[in-house]
């Protein structure tokens, strides 16, 4: 197994970050809902990829992330959920980078927030039953 305390403080901060994608959707605050939810996303992938090897790519991109733990882990699950998830993920990506460069945000809408935190709670459920598999208490 990897670095078991990385895996921790990662594993908690997607925690966290899931939480105040939450909290954005309920204030209306749509980028900082997308924002969040991209955070919760990128780091519970990389928490994993963490506990399983001991690292993970310098990488941004949702969907390159998750393909890299699928290939890592070989499950089942994680496959299927990248190929289920490709397109969220691909707006999720753009929407993070959007929330914190363009003036301009194209998915403030309650419809786009509330399926960026379900595209994260999903993500991360799915995680952590692979992540509990290996012995990781989540």
């Amino acid at each position: 197994m990897g670095s078991y305390e990385e895996a921790r403080s990662l594993w908690e901060r997607a925690g966290e970050a899931l939480e105040l994608a939450r909290i954005s959707l309920e204030e209306g605050m749509y980028r900082w809902t997308a924002f969040h939810a991209e955070q919760a996303v990128q780091l519970g992938i990389k928490a994993t990829l963490a506990f399983l090897t001991g690292e993970y790519p310098k990488v941004h991109e949702l969907s390159e992330l998750l393909g890299v733990l699928a290939d890592v882990t070989g499950d089942r699950r994680v496959r299927e959920l990248a190929g289920e998830l490709r397109d969220e993920l691909k707006m999720l990506s753009d929407a993070y980078t959007a929330a914190r460069y363009r003036v301009e945000f194209p998915y403030d809408s309650e419809e786009d927030a509330r399926r960026f935190v379900e595209t994260a709670e999903r993500v991360l459920s799915t995680l952590g039953e692979v992540l509990r598999e290996h012995g990781f208490e989540v």
